[in-house]
């Protein structure tokens, strides 16, 4: 029987060096609110409202208001008022939104594909299916 929490300490460990520690900035640092936004709005197929965009980010929002106020500063999104309720907002993607996005995935997926270039294509094809197995 295999020890799973000796396995997931040593999965652990093996992050900590220097490839897994630029990984693990790079996942962060796409996960802490500007580059999930961009997505979601990228993703939407018509402007979001802005309480929608708190939902599916699960945050308040406030939080999603001073997104807005940073992302609109940077010109990556636009916003207007909602004819009939000034109060809420529909927000869009820009193109420089859009544009900065994908040269963050562009980064991440080169990463990534520097990280699996150290397989073999097998290897690298079981390592896949076993993540999707594990996060999907």
């Amino acid at each position: 029987m295999h020890d799973y929490y000796l396995m997931a300490k040593e999965l652990c460990m093996s992050l900590a060096g220097k490839g897994g520690q630029q990984a693990i900035e790079l996942i962060e640092s796409g996960y802490r609110g500007e580059f999930v936004a961009l997505r979601i709005l990228r993703d939407n197929i018509s402007p979001m409202l802005a309480g929608e965009l708190a939902v599916k980010m699960n945050v308040s929002t406030a939080r999603v208001a001073a997104l807005i106020k940073a992302l609109a500063g940077k010109k990556y999104l636009q916003y207007a008022k909602v004819q009939g309720d000034g109060r809420k907002v529909a927000l869009s993607l820009t193109q420089q939104g859009l544009k900065v996005l994908e040269e963050r995935e562009y980064k991440v997926y080169s990463f990534a594909e520097t990280a699996l270039r150290k397989l073999e294509p097998e290897e690298a094809a079981r390592f896949i299916a076993t993540a999707k197995k594990l996060f999907g």
